[in-house]
């Protein structure tokens, strides 16, 4: 909303100047259209302990960015409350984000995305974009083949009678 006179002249490096243009009023106008919904969304299990989402951002020359919504029901969200990340990405470029353990979330649990565009002026789209619901798994012991760690492959200190003795007498609790 705000106007700016500008005027524009040109200078050499030794100081010789132009006659400078007339002004010229720009007013800055804030975006009001929504953008697009993001596109092609996915959620799969990336393998064991997690989570991606992928899709399309908008091809909007002004997206900010997509937000991602996570809930463990399939009740659509209707406001920021649910909100798990932002993503900033290009428009029409694919994005992606990951989720799983790291983030504190429970192997077989069932867990519901959703997806919204947000332009540089704060308007999103609209309605939320259903990703869809995934589930992941952790590791079973059973899976794990013999010698598939070896002790080299262990940082140094990783494992240390210390920390052995204080987990058996935190497990003896």
């Amino acid at each position: 909303g705000q106007t700016y006179n500008v005027r524009a002249r040109h200078f050499t490096f030794d100081n010789v100047y132009s006659s400078a243009t007339d002004f010229s009023n720009i007013t800055i106008t804030q975006p009001t259209a929504a953008p697009n919904s993001p596109s092609s969304a996915s959620v799969n299990s990336n393998g064991v302990l997690g989570l991606r989402v992928q899709w399309t951002n908008p091809s909007n020359s002004d997206l900010r960015a997509v937000k991602i919504y996570r809930k463990t029901n399939s009740t659509t969200p209707t406001d920021d409350t649910d909100l798990v990340q932002t993503v900033f990405g290009e428009p029409g470029k694919i994005s992606k984000a990951d989720f799983g353990t790291q983030d504190g979330l429970t192997a077989g649990t069932t867990f519901h995305f959703w997806l919204r565009a947000i332009n540089h002026g704060g308007t999103h789209s609209s309605p939320f974009l259903s990703v869809g619901s995934a589930t992941f798994g952790k590791v079973d012991t059973g899976e794990i083949a013999d010698s598939a760690v070896d002790t080299a492959q262990l940082e140094s200190e990783a494992v240390t009678t210390a920390k052995i003795d204080n987990l058996a007498i935190t497990n003896a609790k």
